[in-house]
């Protein structure tokens, strides 16, 4: 009654060249001896079988889309920035991880904010919509990174740790922001060629400038709306629902528009169109 529980891939392989083994060939196994325990076995052979599984983006890590943007990465050089599309390379230095770039674009493009925290659809379900489509390229990426460097650092004005730290509440402002840059036909255009954004240093000081005021103001909203309030609602559950998600950008936006009309705020382009 042997039971392989691990190694059966390598039983297998040593059956097929069964004819090329040597006589000296050793092996480590180890064996363990139960008498009638079944769900001791179970646990044995979970404990057995605890290696890393196989990740959506190891699968796509040889996709043509992903290949593509990290030759592009690489030929545009720009401040030494690399793309890292799978497990085990070099991750030192200035270097975005395509699980960050797809949050990126799924917050900020496609906006689904809510999504951001299921990897899986990024290089399943969504994979084509976030990294199929012809705007996204290495500059785009790039720049959706510097921006939600200055939505982190954004964040303490929350003045609530948890909320903070809530991996959902920094693409939510990501998206918020890019809702309002819509509705700022000046900003539209600048951001419609993100290379030369990013070439120009002193307009993309503004810029970057303009995205952490922004993001300070939402976040000023957010700690009104989850910590201030009497009887605060759940922000977990907030965030990862669709029509909460958007009813509360709806009225951020609104609130932001309505102080630019009487002169108590600027749309984002006035620092740097």
């Amino acid at each position: 009654d042997y039971v392989v529980v691990n190694g059966a891939q390598s039983l297998s392989v040593l059956n097929r060249h069964k004819g090329k083994i040597s006589d000296d060939l050793r092996l480590v196994a180890k064996i363990i001896e139960i008498e009638g325990d079944e769900e001791f076995a179970r646990e044995i052979t979970l404990a057995s079988n605890n290696q890393n599984a196989i990740k959506p983006r190891d699968q796509r890590s040889t996709n043509i889309l992903q290949t593509r943007l990290e030759a592009e990465f690489n030929q545009i050089g720009f401040e030494g920035y690399r793309y890292i599309i799978k497990r085990g390379q070099d991750e030192t230095g200035n270097v975005i991880i395509n699980e960050e770039a797809g949050r990126l674009l799924m917050a900020y493009d496609l906006g689904e904010p809510w999504s951001c925290h299921q990897i899986y659809k990024v290089f399943d379900e969504k994979y084509a919509e976030v990294f199929g489509r012809p705007v996204v390229d290495a500059w785009r990426i790039i720049l959706l990174s510097k921006m939600m460097a200055k939505i982190e650092a954004s964040l303490p004005t929350i003045g609530f740790a948890p909320i903070q730290r809530y991996r959902l509440t920094r693409y939510f402002l990501l998206y918020a922001i890019s809702r309002l840059m819509e509705e700022d036909e000046a900003a539209k255009d600048v951001l419609s060629s993100p290379d030369a954004l990013l070439t120009d240093g002193e307009r993309l000081e503004h810029f970057l400038n303009s995205v952490r005021t922004v993001a300070a103001r939402y976040c000023v909203d957010l700690r009104e709306e989850f910590v201030a309030a009497a009887e605060a609602p759940d922000y977990k559950s907030v965030l990862k629902s669709p029509t909460q998600v958007q009813d509360m950008e709806s009225r951020f936006r609104k609130s932001y528009m309505y102080d630019v009309a009487r002169d108590r705020e600027k749309l984002p382009s006035a620092e740097f169109a």
